[in-house]
């Protein structure tokens, strides 16, 4: 290697480049740059709103407190009117009348639902399971020997042994700690026990809703409340409507409510209701409901649509301002039926005037009864009365529940029960017309056929009677039903028993007594009416088992069933059905109160419809031959109700009857209709323990026909009246040609293998 030669010139090099700065190192200072001016401006946001909070909550916390205490809306349920129920003429029979309710809000006592939704079982039984079915065994066999009231509570008693612990009302005293409560209790007329029951039902069902405490309070109550309002902060005005029935005045001037047995009550609806979508179409939790009767079959139509309306409220729901938006409530249709108000007026003054007449003329026992009207072409129901009855008003105001109980604890009137439709009643000779048909039909007599009247028969070693002992004549149907033969009748009674083969397979008796509707519900389009019972063969079996004494069908059950007697059961509506039957050649007709329905504007909607009937195959000269004898029976001197109907210028066309129940005095009957030429009205009236038919229940028919068909006479209070007062020389009310034989005979009994049997025209 050379080395340079030091006289060689030398080059100088330039100094080494400092290196340039990286992008890494110049976004770390843009970062820090950012940095530093977003935590100021973070520290500035910090003290912006540290300032800005101590200003809402020091400086402007009044302003702020007052608008968010005004900022609630509140929806309030605005319950629908329910619809009208109207007669066929159009008349309010049932409307609606203003009613207010006291309610609180329990959002305004803190705890309430609390303490009164307590809901706890008793004290568990701590025997063992042996020892507890010993015991319970034991009470059971006990049970059996009570009276059937005394061993339905024992019963109820042993099945709260057998869940092992008892119900307690573990919120009783649940309102103590707000004595403001006991002072509303006190003032709406209320017990703080009903009041807190009240609230526990709403704690369980709806706890954040209004809780009604009392409805339809009177006037000087809210007056009260609304100006001490301070003083009861919480509580609520509601306003509503309730139910108003119309009523009829009798003679003396006292008013009666009309047909309270048909309209049915109204409560809130359940939860096995509001799963019934056909009998209550769209109802919803906490509506009103229909229970029974025309209320109930008719609710999807009587109840409306309810409204809303949502207004500002403060946080304890008082009301600060005007309504913000509301939505209309819906009322019901109407609802018109074929009831006549002035023939159910009529119908209700001739049994309460009946059964007044029956105790001053050796009855009385005499209390219940029941008339039916009805048109026998369409089976539309004119009047439903029965006796006694009740107030509806009451049931639906705000002591209805404690008025029930004193109703349903009348077990010897049974104000409740509705006779027309569910009295269960022997028909006596009323049912004289099935025995005849029968027997025709069956071929075991014809309708000319003669048989002997005679004071009494015997039949397989059993004599029975006659009701009057000095007949002795051979008769034809017509004059046997015209004079209510009952000898004639045993013999029918015993030729269709004959005609019963042993093994019961054909049974003509009991076969046409179910043919003609009994037996079975009517099928009346607002249900609830009992089915009655025809006994046979099967009966007897099933009602005595092996009792081999009792258990058959004997000579005696048909002679009895013959003259209406024995174990069978019959309905004034279905007695009604038969006479209609009758009267129109022979159709089955379906009854039924319901005619149309009507909007609020009174257009029609739907007229409601109701079967045809059922066309019964009778041959017409047998119909025509009853019809014969039931004129006979009113326009012959011998027929049993020629004195009732003496005079009277419409053409009458029936049939008494005075019929036996074991441990009663006689029920009275008149079943007929009229005009008997052109039949427009059937009217049935059965008077319990009311004597003779031809005497109490024919005149109260007579009266009802009169109101239906204009004819201007005296009733039956106002006979009464005159004849109390010495000014009454006209002729009786109406004479049964037998009833001195039957105050004669009045102690025999009803027991079909025993005694004899005798059934008064």
């Amino acid at each position: 290697m050379s080395t340079p030669s030091v006289d060689e010139p030398t080059i100088a090099l330039p100094p080494p480049e400092q290196p340039l700065a990286t992008a890494e190192a110049f976004d770390r200072d843009r970062i820090a740059r950012r940095v530093a001016i977003l935590s100021g401006v973070a520290i500035a946001v910090v003290a912006i709103l540290i300032l800005r909070l101590w200003s809402l909550q020091v400086l402007d916390v009044q302003s702020y407190r007052a608008q968010a205490i005004s900022n609630g809306l509140r929806s309030i349920d605005v319950p629908a009117a329910r619809g009208q129920i109207l007669d066929v003429q159009g008349k309010v029979l049932v409307g609606s009348r203003p009613s207010n309710s006291v309610a609180i809000d329990p959002s305004r006592f803190p705890d309430l639902l609390t303490l009164c939704g307590r809901d706890v079982a008793g004290p568990v039984d701590g025997r063992s399971a042996n020892d507890r079915a010993l015991g319970i065994s034991a009470a059971l066999i006990e049970a059996a020997r009570f009276s059937p009231r005394r061993r339905q509570a024992r019963i109820a008693a042993i099945q709260i042994a057998i869940d092992g612990s008892q119900q307690v009302r573990a919120w009783v005293g649940c309102t103590k700690k707000y004595p403001q409560l006991a002072e509303l209790a006190r003032v709406s007329g209320i017990t703080v026990a009903a009041m807190e029951d009240s609230i526990h039902t709403a704690a369980v069902r709806a706890p954040f809703d209004s809780i009604v405490l009392t409805k339809d309070v009177d006037r000087d109550v809210l007056f009260y409340l609304k100006e001490r309002a301070a003083q009861y902060p919480g509580v609520r005005i509601v306003e509503g409507t309730a139910r108003a029935y119309r009523t009829s005045r009798g003679t003396r001037g006292t008013t009666y409510p009309l047909a309270p047995h048909l309209w049915g009550e109204l409560a809130e609806i359940s939860a096995e209701q509001l799963e019934d979508q056909v009998t209550y179409r769209n109802a919803q939790p906490g509506d009103l409901v229909g229970q029974r009767g025309v209320e109930r079959y008719f609710d999807r139509y009587l109840r409306g649509t309810n409204g809303a309306l949502q207004r500002r409220v403060n946080a304890f729901g008082d009301p600060i301002g005007a309504i913000v938006r509301s939505q209309a409530a819906k009322p019901g249709d109407n609802i018109r039926l074929t009831i006549d108000s002035g023939i159910q007026s009529a119908a209700q003054a001739a049994l309460r005037e009946a059964i007044a007449y029956a105790k001053k003329h050796g009855h009385p026992a005499a209390e219940g009864g029941a008339i039916i009207a009805m048109d026998p072409r369409t089976g539309a129901i004119r009047a439903m009365a029965s006796n006694p009855g009740f107030d509806p008003a009451a049931l639906a105001g705000p002591e209805g529940q404690r008025y029930w109980n004193i109703l349903a604890s009348d077990t010897e009137r049974s104000p409740l029960l509705d006779r027309a439709m569910t009295g269960l009643y022997p028909a006596g000779s009323t049912f004289k017309p099935v025995t005849a048909i029968a027997a025709v039909e069956a071929r075991v007599v014809k309708p000319d056929s003669i048989i002997q009247c005679t004071p009494s028969t015997t039949i397989d070693g059993q004599t029975y009677r006659n009701f009057e002992s000095d007949v002795n004549e051979p008769m034809n149907l017509v004059q046997a039903m015209t004079a209510s033969c009952d000898t004639y009748f045993y013999e029918l009674g015993k030729r269709l028993y004959d005609a019963t083969p042993r093994g019961g397979d054909f049974e003509p008796q009991p076969l046409w007594a179910r043919r003609l509707g009994f037996g079975a519900q009517t099928e009346i389009d607002i249900g609830g009416d009992a089915a009655g019972n025809v006994p046979d063969s099967t009966y007897k079996e099933r009602r005595f088992g092996d009792d081999r004494v009792h258990n058959r069908w004997t000579s005696g059950d048909a002679i009895l069933q013959a003259i209406g007697q024995g174990d069978l059961e019959v309905t004034p509506l279905q007695v009604a059905r038969l006479y209609a039957l009758i009267a129109n050649g022979g159709t089955l007709v379906q009854p039924h109160v319901g005619a149309a329905v009507y909007g609020q504007d009174g257009t029609m909607r739907e007229r409601l419809s109701s079967g045809s009937g059922q066309k019964v195959p009778i041959d017409p000269y047998v119909l025509a031959t009853i019809r014969t004898a039931l004129e006979g029976v009113t326009q012959n001197p011998d027929g049993t109700a020629y004195s009732a109907f003496k005079g009277f210028p419409i053409l009458v066309a029936g049939k008494t009857g005075t019929a036996e129940k074991l441990g009663k005095r006689d029920f009275a009957w008149f079943a007929g209709y009229a005009p008997a030429n052109n039949p427009t009205l059937v009217v049935v009236c059965v008077i319990e323990q009311g004597g003779f038919g031809g005497v109490t229940a024919a005149p109260a028919v007579r009266q009802v026909l009169a109101r239906a068909f204009g004819v201007e006479e005296a009733t039956i209070g106002q006979i009464s009246s005159a004849e109390e007062a010495g000014v009454y020389f006209g002729p009786a009310l109406g004479a049964d040609p037998a009833e001195e034989v039957q105050s004669q005979n009045s102690t025999s009994s009803v027991a079909p293998t025993t005694t004899t049997e005798r059934s008064t025209g």
